[in-house]
Parts: structure tokens; sequence; C-alpha cells
């Protein structure tokens, strides 16, 4: 920034100073007598800021001229006692010089100038909120601001080892984190001949695995480091390019290190040359970008596309329909103007032309393709013949590259029209959603669901975005709507609020609506054989160790997540309160249970003790004499029972309302709900080595 004083008076400085030097020659000009001290005002032991207005005393002859971090000069004014002026130009060691006529330093001084990205505002709200997500970006991954990667004896930093990951964080972090370039120099450095950009980077082994096998055809896997890292890109992933271009275009803006920028330019002209031939990510009948049918940029093909490799991340040339998602183009468009800017600066200019030719092509052909009028519809299929059965209207589907194309430089009577559609979803949208940036709206309802979370309203289908809420308040203040851009701003910081100042990724689109229910108790009094205490006479203990057991466990009829329970007292059934499982004696190592009945769902309070991951084995036997069974998993469907948790402050919710009175502050046993699919006939438990499982009270199932 230049913030040039009122007084300065350039005319002087162009006009005067060459006389005044010719009037020195003659000896009309008289020079101080004595060494001129100049001190500044405030005085401050800390850094000044940006914008601060600093005073200068002392010298009343010549120029004051002040330099920023970089050594631009970025004041230069007639010298007066007291001279004010407002810091700006390079963080840094700025210096304030005054001149002679003569154009000599005559008295000098330096002075530190730092600051950090900051909001102030009257009621502090955005300040607030500007905190919650500087929190959010630097602790969503694993509670560490960046990853690190070691290549050719250099250690890279990126906030995400992913490419778009890494670029959409960086949007945000470059107004924080001091190293920018290191992710841009690692993926440019191992770019593939062919200009393809690798997606991700993890360790490995140089035995083969899992991505070896899923992703070894047409090169889309590498070992670098000794085969120690595997360089990955997803087959059905047509978005990669583009971010490296982003995330490029955003360093080089925030650092303003053209040399770095240009050294750059070489592997953006191949990423892009790579994104506009290879047969993976460009259609030959529309002329524009192609992937397989996605939801929105998400890396999972749907479920009736899995069919030709069994996995979500995999497309198959002459095999997976694909078709032409906006997205991946309006990110190509933009990225191709960025370059042709990057060029231009560099001196490349002749270079740049075709780079706006392309942008200006691709945009007229999308527009004609997949603008509605409202907004770009999701995926248009190649092949005319194939209409997956999804449960909803795909040409009324509003993804989330519809907020993302707002800043992507598309015409700004397409801006409005994409902003009103969002007014329009938040009018209609369910009563229980958090907002209207939804991945997307409405969301499929069926093809989607063999993926995690596979759920409807959740993550990318139909869950709400922060960071779609973040691009469509950008767009909404740079296209005339103030208002409800701030009202954007404002709601996401009342989620950060709930959060205590953090902004989940997701949120549901549309909270879990209970079913009317009825239960029907399965008793357990027969087969309990355990004690919630010590145990006694031919009844084991709880876990057999001394002092730890659950005799703080609530009795008789109690109610866990909307779930009812008849826990068993162990007072009025001979001590034994619970099944327990164990291949310790005293305990069973296996029950069934009669059901004789049809059920949607079946509900176990249950607990584990020990250290195996798997803990034993649940099977429905079904009348008709098939059987469905599900291996019990410690840590993902049954919780340690010991383990002190205060899940109330967890950011995906509470797990359980009750508290131990002995020991532990918080127990973790809670009810899991299986599905039976069919009438059960019996559901039979079995435990694993040196496992314990507890099966408390009697359990429900959901009818």
């Amino acid at each position: 920034m230049t913030d040039v004083h009122t007084n300065i008076n350039r005319r002087w400085v162009l006009k005067t100073l060459p006389a005044v030097a010719g009037g020195v020659l003659a000896g009309s000009i008289p020079l101080p007598a004595s060494p001129v001290q100049l001190r500044l005002e405030p005085s401050c032991e800390k850094p000044y800021v940006p914008m601060q207005e600093i005073t200068i005393r002392g010298g009343e002859v010549g120029a004051f001229v002040v330099t920023d971090g970089a050594g631009s000069e970025y004041v230069r004014a007639e010298a007066h006692s007291p001279f004010t002026f407002k810091v700006g130009g390079a963080l840094g060691k700025h210096t304030v010089t005054l001149a002679t006529p003569l154009g000599k330093p005559s008295a000098s001084l330096t002075f530190a100038v730092d600051c950090q990205t900051e909001i102030k505002d009257e009621r502090g709200e955005f300040q607030q909120l500007l905190s919650a997500v500087k929190w959010t970006i630097m602790d969503w991954s694993d509670g560490a601001p960046v990853n690190v990667i070691r290549y050719k004896d250099r250690v890279y930093q990126l906030f995400v080892n992913w490419v778009f990951d890494h670029t959409l964080t960086l949007k945000g972090m470059k107004y924080f984190w001091p190293e920018l370039k290191d992710a841009v120099d690692f993926f440019a450095e191992t770019q593939r001949e062919d200009g393809m950009i690798w997606e991700n980077c993890y360790p490995a082994t140089p035995e083969a695995n899992y991505f070896d096998w899923k992703f070894g055809y047409d090169n889309f896997v590498r070992r670098i480091e000794g085969g120690f890292r595997q360089l990955r890109r997803a087959p059905v992933e047509s978005h990669v390019e583009q971010y490296f271009l982003e995330a490029l275009y955003y360093t080089w803006k925030a650092t303003g290190d053209d040399g770095w920028m240009k050294g750059k330019l070489d592997c953006a002209i191949k990423a892009v040359r790579y994104a506009t031939s290879d047969p993976y990510r460009w259609s030959k009948k529309y002329q524009l970008m192609h992937r397989g049918f996605t939801i929105d940029t998400w890396d999972y093909v749907s479920d009736d596309q899995q069919k030709f490799g069994g996995s979500v991340f995999d497309v198959y040339l002459g095999q997976s329909e694909f078709g032409v998602f906006y997205g991946d183009n309006t990110c190509l468009i933009i990225g191709c103007r960025r370059l042709a800017e990057m060029l231009t600066r560099a001196g490349r200019a002749g270079e740049a032309s075709e780079f706006i030719a392309l942008a200006d092509t691709l945009q007229e052909r999308l527009d004609k393709l997949a603008w509605t009028g409202r907004f770009y519809t999701h995926w248009i299929a190649e092949n005319p013949d194939y209409h997956p059965d999804v449960g909803v209207d795909t040409s009324q589907q509003v993804s989330l590259a519809n907020a993302y194309s707002l800043n992507r430089g598309i015409a700004h009577e397409k801006c409005v029209a994409i902003i009103r559609t969002y007014q329009r979803i938040r009018s209609e949208m369910p009563a229980s959603s958090p907002g209207e940036f939804y991945s997307i709206y409405p969301p499929f309802q069926k093809d989607f669901t063999q993926n995690q979370p596979g759920e409807v309203w959740e993550y990318v289908d139909g869950g709400v975005l922060s960071f779609v809420a973040g691009e469509l308040a950008h767009g909404a203040f740079e296209h005339g709507f103030e208002e409800y851009g701030a009202d954007i701003l404002r709601r996401e910081k009342a989620v950060a609020d709930r959060y205590r100042g953090y902004l989940p990724a997701t949120l549901r689109g549309k909270a879990v609506e209970t079913p009317s229910r009825t239960f029907h108790k399965l008793d357990l009094r027969a087969l309990a054989d355990a004690d919630f205490g010590q145990g006694g006479a031919g009844v084991a203990g709880w876990v057999g160790e001394k002092r730890q057991d659950l005799r703080g466990m609530p009795k008789g009829a109690q109610e866990f997540q909307g779930v009812p329970f008849d826990v068993i007292d162990p007072a009025s059934n001979g001590l034994r309160a619970c099944l327990g499982l164990a291949q310790s004696p005293g305990y069973a190592r296996s029950a069934s249970i009669p059901v004789h009945r049809k059920a949607a769902s079946l509900y176990l309070l249950h607990a584990a003790s020990g250290t195996e991951h798997v803990a034993g084995t649940l099977t429905m036997q079904y009348a008709e004499g098939t059987s469905y069974g599900q291996y019990i998993e410690t840590g993902k469907n049954i919780g340690s029972w010991w383990e002190a948790h205060d899940s109330r402050y967890d950011r995906a919710g509470p797990h359980l309302k009750w508290r131990r009175s002995n020991l532990i502050p918080v127990a973790r046993a809670g009810p899991r709900r299986w599905r039976p699919r069919w009438g059960a006939a019996r559901a039979e438990f079995r435990v694993m080595e040196r496992a314990r499982v507890r099966f408390l009270g009697r359990h429900p199932t959901h009818m």
C-alpha cells in the first residue's frame, strides 16, 4: 500500500531540488550547523502497523523520504517538524531519511512494521467470525496447520497433501501463514511427463498396496523416495490441474514473487494441455472437460458406476459413463484467464492470447450446454440413453459449484440468477435445515448409498457446507446483494458459536425425523451371567477387576437417545444383571436370543472391555434359513465401558446421558442400532479371543 502525506509536493521534488542543488554550489543555501536528531511519536516497543499514523520530530531543511521493508519509497515530502505520515508499503524494516537539498542524507532512523490479518467492527461479530475461521483452517487437519513431505532432501509444507484441499485452505491461510510456495513447488516438481498433476502424496512401503491395485492402470500411481512415498491420482478426478493453477495464482498474488511465478508457468501450460486433451478429462463430443458420474466435484462415482471396478474412485474408458460437470469447466476457464495474466506479467503476452481465447470458447460452449437461465445443470451425460434411477429430477438439482462459479468470472447477470436461486432454496428448504448452502439440492435419493457416510442429507449428498456459505457470501458482496452476504456471515457466526468457535465443514441438511415407533423388549434375565459390581457365588463380576465395575449403572426403566431399556437390578436377579461374553472362566462365549418378530432395527445397549479390535460377532438367523452377520468392532460400533469421555462437547454431538458415580466420571456404553433387514428368528452373539462384551438390560427392537 502507498500513502503520501497531504503536505507532499511532487513538483517540489522534481523541480525545486535540482534548483536548490545549483544554489548550493553558488553558496546561497545554508546547511545545518549541527547533526539533526530525529525521533518518532508515538514511541513504540512493538512494531508499527500499516496505516498507523507516525509523527517525525526534528528536521526543518530538505525532504523526508520513507522506504518500506522491500526498499521501495512510499513517502517523499518537504521536511518540517512535526511531520505526520501513514505507514504503508511492505512489512519489515522501514527507514526514514532526512535528505539535504543536495540529496544527501543528513539524518535517518529505522522502525519495524508488522501486522496480522484482522477485522475490527463496531460490535465485534465479524472479528469473532474471522477468529473462528482462522481456528478452523488451522485445526482441522489433525490439529496441525500443515502437513510435511520430504522429497529429494527438501521438506515441503502443505496445508493438506491433496491439491484440491490445499488450494481451498490456501484461500484462507494466505492471510495468516508465512510459507505458501512449497505445495506448488512440490506438485510442479512431480508433474507427470504428459502434464498431469498428481492429486496427493502419502507415505507407503515398497511393497504393493491397495492403490497399486486400484490405480495401477494407465499410470495413476507412482512411487518416489525409494518407494516410501506414493503419488496418487483418483482416475475419476477432473479438477486437479485447475486447482494447481488456482494455487499458483493465489500464491503469486499473496507473495508478490514474480520470479518464482515465472518459473512455474511452463508447468501450468502443460497442465492445461493435459486437461484439454487427455481422454479421461476431455470430451470429444462436447469439447469441454468431462468426468464420471459423481456428486459435483467429489471423488466418488455413483453406485451404478462402481460395477466396473468395484471402487468409488475409478472410471474406465469405453465402459464408464462420462458427462460434463460444469464446475470442472468454470474452474478451468478462470484458470486460463489467470494463466494469461501471469504470462503477461512475465513478459510472455504473446502466449497469453491463446489462453484468453480458450477461456472465451469454453465459456460459450458451457453456457450453451449447461446454463438453465437460473443456474448450471449439475452433470450432462454424453450418452443420451444413460438415465440412472437416482430418485430425483437431476435437471432441477443445484450443486455447490454454482456458488464457486460466482467467483470465477462468469457474467454478472448469471451471478444474479444464481444468488436468487439460493434465496429461493432458502425459502423452500426443510425447516430444520441450518442453511441453503447445500452440496446439492435436492439430494440424490438413490444410487449414492454405498459410500461413507452414504446417507441422504449428509455430507455431499444434501449436507450443508460452510465453504459453500463462504463462496455464496463472497459472490453476494461482489454482485449487489450486500445485505444477503452479511446475513450469511452472521448465520455462519451463529454456527461457530454453537461449536465453541469452530466451523464444521458440513452439517446435516435436514434433521433426522423420528418415525412413529413401537418397541418390543427382549428379556435377558434368563441369559444374564454377570453382575454390574464384583459378582458373587457362581456369578462373574463386571470385568473381573477389583473396584473396576459398573455398580453405578442406573437400574429399571431408562431411556437412552430416545430408546427405552429395562436395566436389570442385580438384586432382583441373583446378581445377574447383564450378559457378559468372554473367553475367561465364568462367562459365556456365545448366546442366542429368540426374536420371532419382524423389525426395522435392533438396538443393543452394550460396551466392551479389552484391547481387541474385533470384540465379537452378531448374527441374525432368519426363519427362511438365511442369515446376516456383522463384526462388533471396538471404537467403531461399540465403545469402551471405562473410558472417560464427556461427549456433550463433541463436534458430532453427545452420545449418552448418564454418568458413573464411581471412578470414572462419564461412561461411554451406549445404545447401538443394528439393521436386521428381515424378520429375525433369533440373534446370536459370539465373543472373540480375549475380548469381553457386555449387553445391558433388555434390548428392544425398533418395529
